[in-house]
Parts: C-alpha cells; sequence; structure tokens
C-alpha cells in the first residue's frame, strides 16, 4: 500500500482545477494505473486502491464543516471530484464494481441533508454509468437510499427530494425487486396507546354527595316506618348523567385506541376486536361529520355576509384553497387538548378518514369468497386466523360508503379528493393481489419480436421495412370526385347548398320529365360501360378455362392411348358388345325381354339378330320422338352493386319527373302505358308541336284579314297580272 500511495497523491495533486471534465480524469486515471502496476502486487492490487481512496474520500468528508462555511460550492465540487476518481477506478478494474457504492453509503451517512442533495444530484448524473454492468446497483445502494429517506421523513422541507430518491429507484431497480416487497406481510410499528392526561378529575357535585348521605342514613336506621319509606325512596336507582369532562374523556379514549386496529390488523384475531372497533367507529364518525357540517355552514355564512360587493367575482383565489397542499404533520399530537383543534381542521380529519378506508378495504380481503382466492401454501406468513362474516360485510361495505361520502362533503375540493383516494385505493388492490402471489407473474415485458421469414427478428425497424415501403406507395385514384359515393350523387342531383338539402322556405322543384329523361339515358350509358368491363373480364375467365380445358384433355388422350386392350383368344369366347338405350346413352338398358319402364315410351324393337360368333346382338330401335334442337339459354345480364345503385338512380329521377309532370301534362298520363317517361316527353313533344302549328296557323289568319277591301281572297280564284 506504501508504494501505491504516491501514486494517489500525484494523482490528486494533479487534478486540473474544478469542476473537472471527465476526460481530464480519465486520462490521469489511466495514466496512474499504468505507472503504478509494474511496481505493485496483483494479488493485492485492488484492495490497496480500495483503502488508498477511502483515506482520501475521509480527507475531504472531515472538512465538511469549515467547508460550508467559508466556501460550500467549492466543496461540493471537490467531492464530485473525489465520486468520479473513484467510480473510474472501479470501470478500470481497479477496484471492486460494488466499491462505489460502499462509498456512497459512508457519504450519505456522514453528510448533512444539503450536502446530501448535492450528492444525489451526482447520483442522477452518473446513473446510467452505475448500473452499466449489473442488473441492478446492488443491497448497498437501496440501503443507503432508503437510509436518507428515514432521515428525510424527520423534516417537512425535503419533500422533492425524497420524491427524486423514490424515483430513481424505479428507475435503477427492476419492478419485481423482492427487498422492495413486503412478502412477509409484516406490519409497521404497533401504536402504543395514549392516556387521558389533563389533571385532577372533577369530584362529583354537593348535591350528589348529600344524596349519598341520606342514603347511608337510612340504611343505618332502626327500621321505624318513617324511615322505611324514606329508605324505599332513597334507594332507588339514580342515573347520573356524564359530565363535558367525562365525556371529552371517553372520546378522547375512543377515538386514540382505533390507530391500535389502523397500525396492526392482527388485532382482530382477537375475539370481540370486532365489535369494539364498529363501536369505536360509530362514535368518531358522528363527530367528524358534526365537525364538517360545522365548517361548511360556516363558509357559506362567511361567503353570503356582506353587501352587494360580496357578489362581485373574487379575482384572488381563497387562501385556504391557494395553500391546500403546504401542510405538513410529523407525527399525531395527542394530547387532549388538541383533540378538538385537531378535529376542527381538515387535514387532519381527512387524514383519519383515509386511514379508515384503508382499514375497510384490508378487511374485505378476508371474506371467505377473497381469502379462497389468494391463500396459498407459499404466502403462509400473509395468512391470519380471521374471517370475516357476511353480516360483518355488510357493515364494512355500508361504512366504506359513509367515509367516502364525507371525504366528499370535507372542503375545500372535497370530490376531487375522494376520487383522488378511490382511484389509489383500486390500484392498491392490484398490488396486493401481486403481492399475495409472490410476485407473480414478473411486470417485466420481454422485449419485442417478430417471426420474419422463418427467423425471430428483435429490430422493429427492419421487421416492418416492408409494410412501410407499401404504405409509402401512392394511393389509387378516389372514384367518387366528391369523397363519397353519397356525397357524388347529392352534388348530381343538384343540391349545392343546406338550403337545398333542408327545404327551408320554398319546396325543391324535381326536375323536368325531359332532364329527367337526360339523366336517365346518361346513367344508361354508366350502366353500359360497366356491363362492358364486366363481360369483358367474363371472357377472359371463359378463355382462361378453356385453355386450361384444352391443357387437360391431350393428357387424358395420351393416358388412354397408353392402356392395352389383349385380343381374345377365341372367336367364342369374345364378349358381345354392350347393348345401347334408345335415347344413346351410355348407361346399361333393362333386358329386352324385360318390359319397360312405367311412363317410358315404348320403342319398336328390332329382331334379334346373331354376331358372327353366335351371340346377340342387341341393334338400337330408332327413336320414337325426335330430340328437340338445343336453344341456346339466354344468360342474365352481368350486374354489380355499381349497376344496382344505378339502376335505383333511375327509378327517382324518372319519379322525380313524373311528379314534376304530374301538375302541368297531366292529360298525356292516359298515353304514357305504365308509366314511361319518355313515352311522357314524347307526347308532350308532340302537344308542343301541335299548339305552335295552331298558333302558326291563326297567325296567318289574322294576316289574311288585313289585305283591301274589294279583294276576295279566293284560293279557287286567279287573279291576272
Amino acid at each position: 500500500m506504501n508504494t501505491l500511495r504516491p501514486y494517489i497523491k500525484k494523482l490528486i495533486e494533479s487534478l486540473p482545477t474544478p469542476p473537472a471534465g471527465q476526460d481530464p480524469l480519465k486520462e490521469l486515471v489511466v495514466k496512474t494505473l499504468e505507472e503504478a502496476k509494474p511496481h505493485a502486487s496483483s494479488e493485492n492490487w485492488k484492495a490497496q486502491w480500495e483503502v488508498l481512496l477511502r483515506d482520501e474520500m475521509l480527507k475531504v468528508l472531515m472538512k465538511e464543516g469549515k467547508a460550508l462555511r467559508e466556501d460550500s460550492e467549492a466543496y461540493y465540487e471537490e467531492l464530485r471530484d473525489r465520486l468520479d476518481i473513484v467510480l473510474l477506478f472501479a470501470e478500470h478494474d481497479a477496484c471492486d464494481q460494488t466499491f462505489p457504492f460502499h462509498i456512497l453509503q459512508d457519504v450519505l451517512e456522514s453528510q448533512t441533508i444539503e450536502t446530501c442533495s448535492q450528492v444525489f444530484s451526482w447520483i442522477e448524473d452518473r446513473a446510467s454509468r452505475l448500473t452499466r454492468d449489473q442488473a441492478k446497483p446492488g443491497l448497498t445502494m437501496l440501503r443507503s437510499l432508503n437510509d436518507l429517506i428515514r432521515r428525510l421523513s424527520k423534516t417537512g422541507s425535503t419533500t422533492i427530494l425524497t420524491g427524486r430518491i423514490l424515483t430513481f429507484m424505479s428507475l435503477a431497480f427492476p419492478l419485481g425487486e423482492r427487498s422492495g416487497v413486503n412478502l412477509r406481510g409484516e406490519y409497521g410499528p404497533q401504536w402504543e396507546g395514549v392516556t387521558y392526561s389533563s389533571g385532577n378529575k372533577e369530584g362529583s357535585s354537593p348535591e350528589e354527595k348529600g344524596e349519598e348521605d341520606v342514603d347511608m342514613k337510612g340504611a343505618d336506621s332502626n327500621g321505624s316506618e318513617e324511615d322505611k319509606d324514606t329508605m324505599d325512596v332513597d334507594t332507588k336507582p339514580v342515573v347520573h348523567e356524564k359530565t363535558e369532562a367525562e365525556k371529552k374523556e371517553e372520546f378522547y379514549n375512543t377515538f386514540w385506541s382505533l390507530q391500535l386496529y389502523f397500525s396492526n390488523p392482527r388485532t382482530f384475531v382477537t375475539p370481540g376486536s370486532l365489535e369494539e372497533f364498529k363501536q369505536s367507529v360509530g362514535k368518531v364518525i358522528p363527530v367528524i361529520k358534526e365537525a364538517t357540517a360545522k365548517e361548511r355552514a360556516m363558509m357559506g355564512s362567511r361567503n353570503n355576509t356582506g353587501t352587494a360587493a360580496s357578489l362581485k367575482r373574487k379575482l384572488e383565489p381563497d387562501i385556504e384553497e391557494a395553500n391546500i397542499n403546504d401542510y405538513f404533520f410529523s407525527k399525531f399530537l395527542t394530547s387532549p387538548e388538541l383533540l378538538d383543534l385537531e378535529i376542527a381542521d381538515t387535514h387532519f380529519r381527512r387524514q383519519f378518514l383515509m386511514q379508515m378506508l384503508i382499514l375497510l378495504q384490508h378487511l374485505l380481503s378476508w371474506t371467505p369468497e377473497a381469502k379462497a382466492e389468494w391463500q396459498m401454501p407459499r404466502n403462509k406468513s400473509l395468512h391470519m386466523d380471521f374471517t370475516l362474516e357476511p353480516a360483518d360485510e355488510q357493515w364494512v361495505h355500508e361504512s366504506i360508503q359513509k367515509v367516502t361520502e364525507e371525504l366528499k362533503q370535507t372542503t375545500p375540493n372535497g370530490r376531487q379528493f375522494a376520487e383522488t383516494v378511490s382511484t389509489i385505493l383500486e390500484r392498491e388492490k392490484n398490488w396486493v393481489k401481486w403481492k399475495a402471489a409472490m410476485c407473480e407473474p414478473a411486470f417485466d415485458k420481454q422485449p419485442w419480436s417478430e417471426e420474419v421469414d422463418g427467423k425471430i427478428e428483435g429490430d422493429m425497424w427492419k421487421a416492418t421495412s416492408a409494410k412501410r415501403l407499401k404504405m409509402q406507395e401512392p394511393a389509387e385514384p378516389w372514384k367518387w370526385a366528391l369523397g363519397t359515393k353519397s356525397l357524388t350523387e347529392v352534388w348530381a342531383f343538384g343540391y349545392r347548398n343546406p338550403d337545398d338539402l333542408e327545404a327551408k322556405g320554398k319546396q325543391f322543384d324535381p326536375p323536368e320529365p325531359k332532364a329527367a329523361l337526360e339523366q336517365i339515358k346518361k346513367i344508361d350509358g354508366w350502366i353500359a360501360k360497366q356491363r362492358g368491363k364486366l363481360e369483358t373480364q367474363a371472357a377472359k375467365m371463359a378463355q382462361a378455362r378453356a385453355r386450361a380445358l384444352a391443357a387437360s384433355q391431350p393428357l387424358e388422350k395420351t393416358e388412354a392411348r397408353s392402356e392395352t386392350v389383349e385380343p381374345a383368344p377365341s372367336t367364342a369366347a369374345a364378349p358381345s358388345p354392350k347393348p345401347l338405350s334408345a335415347s344413346g346413352s351410355a348407361s346399361a338398358p333393362l333386358h329386352p325381354s324385360l318390359p319397360p319402364k312405367p311412363g317410358s315410351p315404348v320403342k319398336a324393337q328390332e329382331p334379334i339378330k346373331a354376331s358372327a360368333s353366335g351371340a346377340p346382338l342387341i341393334v338400337e330401335a330408332p327413336s320414337a320422338t325426335p330430340a328437340p334442337p338445343a336453344v341456346a339459354e339466354e344468360k342474365p345480364p352481368l350486374t354489380d352493386q355499381d349497376i344496382l345503385a344505378w339502376e335505383q338512380s333511375q327509378q327517382r329521377e324518372a319519379w322525380l319527373g313524373l311528379r314534376a309532370a304530374r301538375d302541368k301534362h297531366l292529360q298525356h298520363f292516359g298515353r304514357i302505358g305504365n308509366g314511361d317517361l319518355e313515352a311522357l316527353v314524347n307526347a308532350i313533344a308532340e302537344a308542343e308541336e301541335k299548339g305552335a302549328l295552331k298558333e302558326e296557323a291563326k297567325e296567318e289568319a289574322a294576316a289574311g284579314s288585313d289585305e283591301p277591301a274589294g279583294v276576295e281572297s279566293n284560293p279557287d280564284v286567279k287573279m291576272d297580272g
């Protein structure tokens, strides 16, 4: 160790002015290790460096008191540099990997809260390096931070630092870290109880003393009739009302006795403890409710007092609402003189009611149904010889409703506070369930992976490259010009603004018959074009089937040729040809000697002839009725959803056109047959043409009447020139 001390001393003296950067420190550490390695033994190489680094760190920690009075920033920078050196030595394998955590433990235990805050800032900055080569920082780090949190809990101004520590621990340690889970179900320190100590109790009143003297005298009399009468009257039981002091004492003991159940729920195992708890709750909740109602009444009277100026909008928020989170209770104050003031405090009542909700929810986990779900042999330490009966379960549910409603009535922001508490307790159920199952399954989620081409791919960017390239391709042009089919049709029908759609102030005029007929013909063109596409697709499919059939036929012929038929050994053994039916089908007919089937046409049979081999041959009789010529079946026209929609549009246009012509051209409806719009348009055109001819004839007649007098306009008489 003495051989390495000059090198560590030289390293400290060579440090640059703080704050020193990481690169210069790293170069100095590497240079020091290279220079010292030839002069030290490899057996105790790490142990020597750990002792020397710990000595140097202790020298810095001893200067805290003086340094904080003179120059605190310089002291903090020097402390950070020493911690960086320790971390660099561990990273270069000159110290054990857990050595920095032991140094941090010494620092956090020996320094003030202000210095610990600066050290924890260094821990946050070096978090990635501290947890790089191991799954967790280790129990040493966990123990150090927990000790620091305990120290912070005794003060009320370090809430932010506590939150930072808890956040760091949640990130540095895995979620399933069992060191942070109370697997054995141990409760905190048990409530020791308090006693009512308000001084000497007040004695009974003089009247009560006099009555007691009378009773004693009556009891000592010789039994005279008068004395007996007096004795009979005075010996009746007298009900003494409790004084205010006695009521206060009783409520004090009842209120603080509930803390025993809050701190240790195993108390319910004791027979009769649940009944005592129910009685205590029944006495305390009405007092809490009365204090809440009194506070709300006071706030209401405060808001309603004053003149009309109180109705103006408040420019500044309430002091109580603004400082809703600015309070802190280090512990319960149990002085009898303070209990009334504490109950009058909103925050105190909220803390008590929240304690009540936590315990009541815990009791619901001891019903027979709930116990059957989570109790298992592995978590025997969580078992308790206690079961909540159905009647008690009903009382617990009712008490939860009462306490929750009381939280909602507590001002300010009572409803918001109650909802927050309910959410926290609901999440707490899942946490308790997971802990009761021995922290299984694990919270840690496996990294993403996907099977691509038979291989497990862990790179999401690479695995989704094909999908992303497909998404980048330009989209096909949309067939509906105005976005949707319905909107395009509405625009085609002439609707241009909301007035046309809603028909406010006027009735929508249907199109004229001629315009409707033009629209129908236009739709006919669309349908013909669509059917042409469908016929083309059908023809291509038919050609593909024909090609597939033609490709399969040669294969069948080849297989048929490959079959060899063995010749008959003799003509006598040659088989007779198969008889054919009258219809020429290949199926075997009935024997000629049998009568025909009922209902079948009777065929004239030829005489049976014998073949050259002597086997009878059956010759097919001519058909009685020739088969009718094949008639090509008319195929229905091809259609699809677009064609069906266009046909509906045609019907709508025809209906609108007929509706428009109903008032003006009703006289032509007898000539159009069964609602033929085209015939109606033709009839209207003919009528208009005849009307035009009549108008021309009238004009000509009027023009003829304007000729000179004495000249007869006779077309049969020709006037000579």
